[in-house]
C-alpha cells in the first residue's frame, strides 16, 4: 500500500524517497493530484507527528548506544576487562538491534494509519504515482536498457 508522508503544502510517497529527482526538476503536488482533502491532509500531518516523535526517540538512543558503551569501554584497561569490553559491546548490539526493530514496527504502524486515510481512487493514484516514479528511476539508473515510456 501507499506510505506516504506529509507536509503542509506536499505528500510525498515513501517509497519514492529513494528515487529523488534532480533538484532543479519542478516539484509535484501531490496533494492536489491525489486529491486530499483539508481534513486527510490535518489527519495525516498529525498521525506522522504522533510518530515522528516516537521514532525521533527512539533514534536519538540507537545512536547514544555505541557512545554509552565506548564510555565503558575507556574504563577497561586490562586483557581481563577487554573480554568484559567485548561482552559489553555485544550487550549494546543486541539492545540496539531491538530498538532498530522498534523502530521499523512504529513506522509500519503509522503508515498503515496514514493509508487508512486514503479512499480507494486516490490509493490508485498514489500507486500510479508510485509507478511513474519507479520507471523513471529505472531509466536514470540505466537509460540505455531502458525502453521507451509507454503514452
Amino acid at each position: 500500500m501507499a506510505v506516504l508522508l506529509c507536509g503542509a503544502v506536499t505528500i510525498v510517497p515513501q517509497a519514492v524517497l529513494a528515487a529523488q529527482p534532480p533538484a532543479n526538476a519542478p516539484q509535484r503536488d501531490y496533494k492536489k493530484e491525489i486529491g486530499v482533502s483539508d481534513a486527510q491532509d490535518a489527519r495525516i500531518q498529525a498521525i506522522n507527528r504522533k510518530y515522528q516523535e516516537k521514532a525521533q526517540a527512539l533514534d536519538l538512543q540507537i545512536r547514544q548506544l555505541p557512545a554509552a558503551a565506548n564510555k565503558e569501554y575507556e574504563a577497561l584497561l586490562t586483557p581481563v576487562q577487554l573480554k568484559k569490553a567485548k561482552q559489553i559491546q555485544e550487550k549494546y548490539r543486541v539492545r540496539q538491534s531491538t530498538l532498530v526493530k522498534q523502530l521499523q514496527n512504529l513506522q509500519i504502524q503509522g503508515n498503515k494509519e496514514v493509508d487508512a486515510v486514503f479512499t480507494p481512487d486516490q490509493v490508485k493514484k498514489i500507486k500510479q504515482i508510485q509507478q511513474e516514479q519507479l520507471r523513471a528511476a529505472q531509466q536514470q539508473a540505466s537509460p540505455a536498457a531502458s525502453p521507451p515510456p509507454k503514452k
